[in-house]
């Protein structure tokens, strides 16, 4: 339930005067252990005070003739990450699973609420005095993003309390409210200071250390490993300058092995249609998926860039594959398969000329054919799509079934230099009979790449 509106009636209480009206708030739930029972109960009863206030949240605060009325965005539903303070849950194995039964005292759940807000806002407000004395760009970019953090949780235990009130009694204030005073207060600070981080992103940033902070934002992996950061051309930046530098040290911790690494933090530099440079960052996991993305405009003028030699007789040899068993389930990407594929490819299609893999630093995606060769130092490309998987066969009046495996292959190579010289062609492998899936697999797709020559 969305909750658009909360109407005056409702909101205006003392946190220190009005007496409450208490209401025991109970729930019951059953599931097949005990942990999704005891989840599920505690759910139902967030839903049950209707409220979850989520970290977007902004509360508009409008006063006019000594009248307060506020509305809460669609941000506010419910949810089940809303931690109910003072909720007990209480657990019985029944024949069929687990019964839980969750119980709330509001006025207990309210009075908690309290002392809770009470002490965070002496520490809230000793913050936002501090950070009014800030000079820095980076200093204030740090403290605000913290302060952000304990503003929206500082609002929602707020919110929460305010909902724990059950019919409270109806007076008529001439006064603004003290407590939603504070809250409006609390809520112009959040506004400003996501305003401020906003025009901060959106501006040339110059200051090194505030750059790093702008792309390493939010990133809590551990074991990352920085990429270079590549222009357009396939040059990159040298590891030497102090960009690296300052990004490592804003990392929670830092792989310096990139064959070790959990997460690959990927940089390119782009110039927009105004001639201003834009550095952007990925954070990937080790099978390419994306789990951030951040740029920030920054100058890098002075900079100094490198290109790898080119090498002769070598080639970029990149290998696509799915194999799939009998169920026609595809089996997953396994590094030691990959590195056998690679010297299959070594040994039958590539005889006389060395390999450079893809690396995940170097996206070939981003890179244009131009730029591959200063990026990996080759002329040539090569690409080969493979595709396998176990089939069964019937051989006439014998009713049994015998399994192989098939591999299809598709080559493809492209002079880098010379775009337009494309190599295509295909080849298939058998093998008969499959004794162990994978070992058949890979015995046909070696069969369709000695039929590639």
């Amino acid at each position: 339930m969305i909750i658009k509106l909360i109407s005056l009636a409702f909101l205006v209480l003392s946190f220190t005067s009005t007496p409450l009206y208490a209401a025991q708030l109970s729930t019951v739930a059953t599931a097949d252990n005990e942990l999704d029972a005891r989840a599920e109960a505690l759910r139902q009863l967030a839903e049950s005070i209707q409220v979850k206030v989520s970290s977007q949240t902004l509360v508009s605060s409008q006063f006019k003739d000594n009248v307060a009325t506020q509305e809460l965005v669609d941000s506010v539903k419910t949810s089940t990450d809303l931690t109910l303070l003072g909720a007990e849950v209480f657990v019985m194995k029944t024949k069929s699973g687990y019964r839980a039964e969750a119980q709330l005292d509001t006025e207990q759940s309210f009075n908690l609420y309290l002392t809770k807000i009470k002490a965070e806002q002496t520490l809230i407000n000793s913050e936002l005095k501090a950070f009014e004395q800030l000079t820095s760009d980076v200093d204030k970019f740090v403290r605000a993003t913290k302060l952000i953090s304990q503003l929206n949780f500082h609002i929602k235990d707020y919110l929460v309390a305010t909902m724990l009130v059950v019919k409270p009694e109806i007076k008529h204030e001439t006064e603004q409210p003290k407590w939603l005073a504070d809250l409006a207060n609390k809520n112009t600070w959040l506004i400003n200071l996501t305003q401020y981080l906003t025009k901060i992103k959106a501006s040339t940033v110059t200051d090194i250390r505030l750059a790093a902070l702008l792309l390493t934002e939010g990133i809590d992996q551990k074991k990352v490993y920085t990429c270079p950061i590549f222009k357009e051309n396939g040059s990159w930046l040298k590891e030497s300058n102090l960009l690296y530098y300052e990004i490592n040290n804003s990392l929670p911790t830092i792989s310096n092995d990139k064959n070790k690494a959990k997460y690959f933090l990927i940089g390119h530099l782009t110039t927009n249609e105004k001639g201003k440079t834009i550095v952007s960052y990925q954070l990937q996991d080790q099978f390419l998926n994306i789990l951030q993305q951040t740029h920030v405009n920054m100058p890098l003028k002075k900079a100094s860039w490198q290109t790898q030699p080119k090498q002769d007789n070598n080639v970029l040899l990149s290998i696509d594959y799915q194999l799939k068993d009998k169920s026609g389930k595809v089996l997953p990407t396994d590094i030691t398969t990959q590195q056998q594929l690679y010297t299959l490819a070594q040994q039958s299609v590539l005889r006389n000329k060395s390999i450079t893999k893809p690396e995940q630093c170097r996206s070939m995606s981003k890179l244009s054919l131009a730029a591959l060769t200063n990026a990996y130092g080759t002329s040539d490309q090569i690409s080969l799509k493979i595709s396998a998987e176990i089939s069964t066969f019937v051989l006439r009046p014998d009713p049994k079934e015998h399994e192989f495996a098939l591999a299809k292959v598709t080559y493809q190579q492209v002079d880098l230099m010379n775009p337009n010289e494309i190599n295509n062609k295909a080849a298939v492998g058998k093998k008969f009979p499959v004794l162990e899936p994978n070992n058949a697999l890979l015995a046909a797709v070696e069969m369709a790449f000695k039929k590639l020559n």
